[in-house]
């Protein structure tokens, strides 16, 4: 009977089956490591930044406070404010350079101009050249 379920199906090829299995953790291996790579790149930026606090001044100015995490100081980059009108029309925006030189975690004082009175202002956020995504 076994002659005729070998005949019929074959027999087992382990040098197959270890080729496979070590084929598949050699990709499972490279998945990991990228997997690893992408979590710790884009979990550490060049700069981080969030609004602290913003208040409308007057019809044609607003005061904001941005806290900034920078990696190190020699990260060269910009930030971009922007204040909306009631209509939600942009009415301002300003672009600022990251100070370097400065320690990890920096709060930096900006005044917006605007053209007309501001209700909200929005942290679009700081880019390097190596990090085009506003963070």
């Amino acid at each position: 009977m076994t002659d005729l379920m070998t005949d019929r199906y074959g027999t087992h090829r382990p040098v197959q089956r270890v080729t496979l299995i070590a084929v598949s953790a050699i990709v499972g291996l490279v998945a990991l490591t990228w997997l690893g790579w992408a979590a710790w790149f884009q979990a550490t930026p060049d700069v981080a930044s969030s609004l602290a606090s913003y208040d409308v001044i007057d019809a044609h100015s607003v005061d904001a406070t941005i806290e900034l995490r920078i990696r190190s100081a020699t990260v060269t980059g910009s930030c971009l404010l922007r204040a909306y009108a009631a209509d939600h029309t942009v009415v301002g925006e300003m672009t600022f350079a990251v100070p370097q030189g400065r320690g990890k975690d920096v709060t930096v004082k900006k005044s917006v101009r605007t053209e007309r009175k501001a209700t909200s202002l929005e942290l679009i956020g700081c880019t390097t050249p190596h990090q085009n995504r506003p963070r």
